[in-house]
């Protein structure tokens, strides 16, 4: 028997060299991770016809960055407020102020405020996940896209690397300067810009809209994900994609108009004005 002749090869080592092969071919997670960046329609492609390969990983880098996150900014932001705090502390009357001082000492503890914000982190961007993935499911099914849950999710999961590189940035800028960002959306880029920033909802609307580098690589990654995953043509993925992101900003809109709204008709509830 020729062991260089396939045809002299049994079923079963036939079987264990296409294993073998299947194993060697197989990407490592970081592999796949640094392919998101540098090889997007390839790493999506291959996850896709890979499905044992499991979302994990970007999974658990979203929870390590958002842990580190919650512990950055919970003690710069309150060492910020009481800063603040004590400059209107110096304008009030000695008695006032010790009533104010007793009841700041009384406050919830760093350790409490860090884990609040890490709990609500985690719940938001689980529900983000979810309503990522529902949405663009049933938006892609309407359109005739042959795609399952599970293959959805998988994919809004793993296309959510450059919103985790922002993330990373934001967190490593407020380790080292030991300040929290002034303005947040478009608001940041107009301020970055040296360009006047409107008030009252006009502001809050521009700070809600998250419309930046990292969300538009994160937007042409999703638009790829759906053309994998679903099988709809270009166009259709691309109206998927777009169409989602339409409707997310405009429902992160809806808080600050609901509050413009309740000012409007119940100007005392904007506070003393001067």
């Amino acid at each position: 028997m020729d062991p260089q002749d396939p045809s002299s090869l049994g079923p079963d080592q036939v079987q264990a060299d296409v294993v073998g092969v299947g194993a060697r071919s197989e990407s490592s997670t970081p592999n796949l991770l640094w392919g998101i960046v540098v090889q997007p329609v390839r790493t999506l492609t291959y996850l896709h016809d890979c499905p044992q390969r499991t979302w994990l990983a970007p999974v658990i880098l979203a929870i390590l960055l958002v842990t580190a996150q919650s512990l950055v900014t919970v003690p710069v932001a309150n060492q910020a407020a009481a800063a603040q705090m004590e400059e209107q502390l110096a304008q009030m009357p000695i008695d006032q102020r010790a009533q104010i001082e007793g009841r700041m000492h009384q406050g919830p503890s760093l350790p409490l405020l860090a884990g609040t914000m890490l709990v609500g982190g985690l719940i938001g961007l689980c529900a983000r996940w979810l309503f990522r993935s529902g949405a663009i499911h049933l938006f892609s099914l309407g359109l005739g896209g042959r795609n399952r849950f599970n293959q959805v999710f998988s994919m809004v999961v793993w296309t959510w690397v450059p919103l985790l590189v922002r993330s990373l940035l934001q967190t490593l800028y407020i380790a080292f300067s030991g300040t929290l960002p002034a303005h947040q959306g478009l608001a940041a880029y107009l301020a970055a810009l040296g360009q006047p920033l409107p008030a009252g909802t006009s502001y809050a609307l521009l700070s809600q809209t998250q419309l930046d580098l990292f969300a538009l690589w994160n937007l042409m990654l999703l638009a790829l994900g759906v053309l994998i995953t679903t099988g709809l043509s270009r166009v259709k993925a691309l109206v998927v994609a777009t169409g989602y992101w339409a409707l997310a900003t405009a429902l992160g809109l809806v808080p600050a108009l609901v509050q413009q709204f309740f000012l409007s008709r119940f100007p005392v509830m904007g506070g003393p004005r001067g």
